[in-house]
């Protein structure tokens, strides 16, 4: 599974941007975590679904951020193309509470800015063990790598 950061804000921050909730300083606290360091930031605001030639498939893992109601209207617009993927939604500080319609995305998981991003991890950690354990319990990798079932 890959993992992918997209933001629905069509321009980015300045460097000194000291808003909490933007994109860009969102993206710098992710890549901080170590399951997260080697995510892939899909280009801000660009048309979704993505290029064909974007690594992203079906059933990766999406971090989407919304920083603001615009910004999750945007996301919620496009919702259908969000159907395939497994979803962590990351809501800035506007959205502290989600409201009702973020759950429109079906995602696994709403962090909020405000509320940090500590647990992040924990949720991305159960999807790729969830995931690395579903491999396992393939009849032809059954007794590989020291599994005696």
């Amino acid at each position: 599974m890959n993992i992918f950061f997209y933001s629905a804000r069509a321009t980015s921050c300045w460097d000194e941007c000291s808003f909490r909730g933007c994109a860009g300083k969102c993206l710098e606290q992710l890549q901080g975590i170590p399951c997260l360091a080697r995510m892939q930031v899909l280009p801000q605001g660009s048309a979704f679904p993505p290029p064909i030639d974007t690594p992203l498939r079906s059933g990766d893992l999406l971090l989407l951020h919304a920083g603001n109601s615009r910004e999750l209207g945007r996301l919620l617009a496009n919702r259908e193309a969000f159907e395939n993927y497994r979803i962590i939604l990351i809501l800035g500080a506007e959205l502290d509470g989600g409201g009702r319609k973020s759950h429109l995305l079906n995602p696994r998981y709403i962090a909020t800015v405000e509320r940090g991003l500590g647990d992040v991890y924990k949720v991305v950690g159960r999807l790729t063990a969830q995931e690395g354990s579903l491999v396992a319990d393939l009849p032809e990798n059954r007794g590989v790598r020291g599994d005696t079932r």
